[in-house]
């Protein structure tokens, strides 16, 4: 519930109470009432109307830095966060790792509520139309959607465990199970529209350009399917381990496997117009902004490529495996290594502009705010990183 509506109770119980009544009663009643504080939007959220959009630049945030960065504010919560924070207009939204998930605002991380619908959780979920999807992958459901006007998880799909950011578009939902399944579900009746099996297990995101769905399974199984049937534009069989999401570009789908092959495929007919080895294992998604590829692989290297000429652009050594994938903006990139290192880089050479030690590894995919950065890092910490000009 919103706070104000908080403070009215509270003050209704109070009027109710005794005089007589002790402390402990008050107390009490205080508790009683904050475990009714739900996670809730204080405003409408705006989307962009293209909705494929969301899912196909996940790791671009058009925004910029002032530097350096310092702890200006800190919290703790109730798990460590992962995946990615989904902005809400002054709010955000975040899951943690051991099944909460959070609302609250930017600023000072105020009015923060939360819920706990899973007991395990390892990816971001997504938002649409006053909803948000969460993916889990332990105990009873792998989908729950909960629903911010009535505050509250509305529906639910039992077992159907996963590890995939769902995909919402078109009054639809894409889920994939970590069994290989992926459904295609109404998103106001929650009925099956289609359901798809790649006959392996799935650990990692879709990819979605808004034409196709792209799955890479954990034996290499690359698909493409039409989103409205379910039906397989084309299949290809890399025989690789793939632990990364796959990514997309205007005419590429990018593949980043275990033993350290870059692929590109061509989106529509999925022929592989180029492999490169880069000698180190990739478990992290590669991200992209235009022709432009960054990737990190888990010997601490980030790399930049030009899609369309296919050339390295450049490459440099970090301290420590990339945690999460990189987080690109306008003129910068963000990264967070095993090391326990955050990285501001310049986009255009891989200059580090700022290095700094937190207090634990990155766990989920920062969000820009204020010329700021909110991080969420081990072990159930949430900071917000800003430019000060004291000294």
């Amino acid at each position: 519930m919103k706070i104000d509506i908080f403070f009215k109770r509270l003050s209704f119980y109070r009027k109710r109470v005794p005089k007589t009544a002790s402390a402990f009663s008050l107390s009490l009643a205080f508790l009683l009432l904050i475990s009714c504080h739900r996670p809730y939007l204080e405003q409408p959220v705006i989307k962009d109307t293209d909705e494929s959009n969301e899912f196909n630049n996940v790791h671009f945030i058009k925004a910029d830095l002032k530097l350096p960065l310092t702890a200006v504010t800190e919290t703790n919560l109730r798990g460590t966060a992962v995946g990615a924070f989904i902005p809400l207009g002054k709010q955000f939204a975040l899951v943690t790792a051991n099944g909460y998930f959070y609302t609250m605002e930017k600023k000072g991380f105020e009015n923060a509520a939360n819920s706990r619908p899973a007991r395990g959780i390892s990816t971001a979920p997504a938002y649409a139309d006053g909803r948000l999807y969460i993916a889990s992958e332990w105990n009873k459901t792998g989908l729950n959607v909960y629903d911010f006007s009535q505050q509250k998880i509305v529906w639910e799909l039992e077992n159907a465990f996963s590890v995939s950011t769902p995909v919402i578009w078109q009054n639809k939902i894409f889920h994939a199970q970590k069994n290989g399944i992926i459904r295609c579900l109404n998103a106001k009746t929650f009925r099956k529209i289609w359901q798809n099996d790649v006959q392996d297990q799935i650990r990692s995101s879709l990819a979605f350009d808004g034409e196709y769905l792209f799955a890479a399974s954990l034996s290499g199984i690359i698909q493409a399917l039409v989103p409205e049937s379910g039906s397989l534009a084309w299949q290809t069989e890399l025989n690789e381990t793939v632990r990364a999401a796959p990514a997309t570009s205007a005419s590429f789908v990018i593949v980043a496997t275990v033993s350290g092959k870059l692929f590109l495929f061509d989106k529509r007919t999925g022929k592989i117009k180029f492999t490169k080895n880069f000698q180190q294992p990739f478990f992290t998604a590669p991200a992209v902004y235009e022709n432009y590829l960054y990737i990190c692989s888990s010997g601490g290297k980030i790399s930049a490529f030009d899609l369309q000429s296919k050339t390295l652009l450049w490459t440099k050594e970090l301290e420590g495996a990339a945690m999460v994938p990189p987080l690109i903006l306008s003129t910068k990139i963000i990264v967070g290594t095993s090391r326990r290192q955050l990285y501001i880089l310049d986009k255009n050479d891989g200059s580090v502009l700022q290095q700094m030690e937190l207090e634990g590894r990155l766990s989920a995919l920062p969000l820009p705010y204020d010329q700021g950065l909110i991080v969420g890092y081990e072990y159930k910490k949430l900071t917000f990183l800003k430019y000060t000009d004291e000294k």
